[in-house]
């Protein structure tokens, strides 16, 4: 929970004229005064100067010179929604100034990630003279130098971390470069492209507007921090979303149900980045820029409406492999491993990363999902939590894979299949003892504390200032503390329960979807604490305001208990059974540490013992004022805490 700092959350209200609650949350993530004014500000100087990036002057002065000489340029795109829309801009603006362009964006499934010397040879062939890559380029050393011995020239712009050697190109730009200095270096790639284009323009504002709308799309949909300049790309862009004239967007956000009046970042998450994706998981991403560059609107909806398709068949197809994944996990007993890792023939490579996620998620633990090639060779992709550095872990066992790369939390890498299970092995011991109870319990950043009364569709519109929502810029989480259940129903396929809650003045029915096990757990009458989100349901045309449950905890938490003391706990049983039976009487106690004792009836007590029953751990029972207790049929076995019902409504968290 938050420490408010109430004074400096007061004077962010009053003096920028927002919600107090606006400005607690601000304050609970750090925020001063000053950096509350320039976070709220949204003003053009966030927008930096593209000239101060690295090699951009050179960038400029040769793909002048291709435009002015009638070059062949061709723009060279990444398979996902940020190399999608960087490849649009970048080649729109261009076709616009008249320049001899084409584009390129290889198959995600025959050619992979990046630049490769089987497509250099085919636009070679083409005439090209001059390759622009955007969303790709930065380790394509090798390739670089294999198109200047064949005498096009390459500009790199990129926004993925660099290596020790930077490609021999004509230009590179790239904002992690550290020797430009340039102020904000988590652009995504369209961010990048879009620079690039604002500053061949002249700094021309119509070109800024003319674009923006979709540099924002493709900022949001890359899942890079919403902070600094991407939030001024993304809110800029949003919006002029409202208002596009591109037929392409337009034609999504009607196949997608969409409204554009009230368009949102969640709206470009959810609605249009996974249908533009879908082409480069299903089909060629090639489909998505023609969207994106189609004038006639019923051109457009026809060509939204196969992305459409692409993408039920990617959801079915995901489901597919999510459920042959499961079913590995339950067959081979994974579920105890420290990083969850499944392998399959054949799996389709585009999905492989989204499954990852969802297991990720429901294990909270690293996990990798692997499609083994027909060769022997087995691409992966792989997702992490927070405090696991997924490169680093890759990394320390490097001698298993032919290759890796990505990010802290999402990676990928390609083993030979031979090697799965050595592999399997070397990240496993790797990542064990990183597995602290810090990092292996989901943890929820709670940003202000609010009451019942306060769910009003007022409440929800004082904090659109903090919008657009996204990465290092989350949704608020919001707790609301004492509520008595009055009662509890529950969907028909067992997944969402509906709270009836009350504080004695007031009651509302709040919303737990996905969680009627949690919900299970509770019974009319007790009292909960709930952490979650407000959000807005619109039903014929009436708005309300809505709470959703994404936590819920006993009001008491006295009861509460972590896995290191229920780790103690246990130790201590294990150490004195004795005959595989152990009594307490009143006055016995058991030992949390060298300087801290509990007494049995202590509530943290009874709640770990009632867990280690529940898990067959242990049995008790009582003889007048004394406590027995022997040894379950799982007293010697690696125990799922999770099976435990207790535990899962009084685990801290």
């Amino acid at each position: 929970m938050p420490q408010q700092n109430n004074d400096e959350a007061l004077r962010i209200s009053e003096e920028l004229n927002v919600s107090m609650l606006a400005a607690q949350i601000l304050c609970a993530r750090g925020f001063k005064y000053e950096d509350a004014r320039d976070f709220l500000s949204l003003d053009k100087e966030a927008f930096y100067n593209p000239l101060m990036l690295n090699d951009m002057k050179k960038a400029i002065d040769r793909i002048k010179l291709a435009v002015n000489c009638k070059e062949k340029i061709t723009v060279y795109g990444d398979y996902d929604a940020d190399g999608i829309t960087a490849t649009y801009i970048l080649y729109d603006y261009l076709k616009s100034l008249g320049a001899d362009v084409s584009y390129y964006i290889p198959d995600r499934i025959e050619e992979g990630y990046g630049m490769n010397t089987s497509a250099i040879d085919t636009l070679n062939s083409r005439g090209i003279t001059l390759i622009i890559t955007v969303d790709v380029g930065i380790t394509a050393v090798d390739e670089v130098d294999y198109a200047s011995k064949l005498g096009i020239d390459v500009v790199i712009t990129d926004h993925h971390t660099l290596k020790e050697v930077l490609p021999n190109a004509v230009a590179v730009v790239n904002p992690k470069i550290p020797a430009a200095g340039y102020p904000f270096d988590a652009l995504a790639g369209v961010g990048v492209a879009f620079k690039l284009i604002y500053a061949l323009s002249g700094l021309d504002e119509s070109i800024f507007d003319r674009y923006c709308d979709i540099a924002a799309v493709g900022t949001v949909a890359d899942m890079v921090p919403l902070t600094g300049e991407n939030r001024y790309i993304a809110s800029v862009g949003i919006e002029k979303l409202k208002r596009t004239q591109n037929q392409g967007i337009k034609a999504i956000l009607q196949v997608a149900g969409l409204n554009p009046d009230s368009i949102t970042s969640t709206d470009i998450s959810f609605g249009i980045a996974p249908r533009l994706n879908a082409a480069g998981r299903m089909s060629h991403a090639g489909q998505s820029v023609e969207l994106l560059l189609e004038k006639d609107a019923q051109s457009a909806y026809r060509k939204a409406l196969k992305l459409d398709e692409c993408n039920r068949l990617r959801q079915a197809e995901e489901l597919k492999i999510y459920n042959e994944a499961l079913s590995i996990i339950s067959q081979d007993n994974l579920e105890n491993d420290s990083f969850i890792l499944v392998a399959k023939d054949e799996w389709a490579h585009g999905i492989i990363g989204i499954v990852s996620s969802k297991l990720t998620e429901k294990f909270y633990k690293p996990s990798a999902v692997v499609s083994i090639n027909k060769d022997g060779t087995g691409k992966a992709s792989g997702r992490s939590i927070r405090g696991i550095n997924l490169v680093d872990a890759l990394s320390s066992c490097s001698g298993e894979l032919i290759r890796f790369g990505g990010h802290e939390l999402a990676a990928g890498f390609t083993v030979k299949q031979g090697r799965i299970d050595e592999f399997r092995r070397a990240i496993n011991m790797h990542i064990q003892p990183l597995l602290t109870e810090s990092v292996s319990i989901p943890s929820l950043d709670i940003d202000s504390v609010i009451e019942l009364k306060d769910l009003t569709v007022d409440t929800f519109n004082s904090l659109k200032v903090l919008e657009p929502y996204g990465i290092e810029n989350k949704v608020p989480t919001l707790c609301i503390n004492d509520l008595m259940i009055e009662s509890v129903r529950y969907t028909q396929n067992g997944k969402h329960a509906f709270l009836t809650v009350s504080n004695g003045h007031v009651t509302k029915e709040l919303p737990a979807f996905g969680m009627a096990d949690e919900a299970k757990c509770y019974s009319q009458g007790d009292y909960i604490c709930v952490a979650g989100n407000l959000n807005i349901n619109e039903f014929r045309g009436n708005l309300r305001a809505q709470f959703i449950v994404r936590d819920i905890h006993p009001a008491d938490t006295t009861k509460m208990v972590s896995r290191a003391e229920l780790a103690a706990i246990f130790t201590d049983i294990k150490n004195n059974i004795s005959r595989k039976m152990m009594n307490f009487d009143d006055e016995s106690t058991i030992s949390l540490s060298p300087v801290k004792k509990l007494n049995i009836n202590n509530p943290k007590i009874q709640t770990a013992l009632k867990i280690f029953e529940e898990l067959n751990i242990i049995n008790t029972d009582t003889h007048g004022a004394s406590l027995r207790i022997c040894e379950g049929i799982n007293f010697h076995l690696k125990n799922d805490l999770l099976q435990s019902e207790t535990y899962r409504k009084y685990s801290s968290k």
